[in-house]
């Protein structure tokens, strides 16, 4: 198991990661209720969505390039 040191610099960017994130979800939210006829099945791919946070995560946090 790897040793995962979690600092001030990482905090940071995981706050910008994760703000993005949220933004954009706000966006799709405010698109969404704008829209005349409901989207089947949602607006995010929350497998493909899941993946990429791990990976981001993993670069981050050092575990695997």
């Amino acid at each position: 198991m790897a040793k995962i040191e979690w600092t001030d610099d990482f905090e940071q960017r995981l706050r910008k990661k994760l703000e993005g994130e949220y933004e954009q979800a706000n966006h799709w939210i405010d698109f969404a209720s704008r829209a005349n006829k409901p989207i089947d099945g949602g607006l995010v791919d929350v497998e493909s969505s899941v993946e990429s946070m791990i990976k981001w995560l993993k670069k981050e946090l050092g575990l695997c390039h």
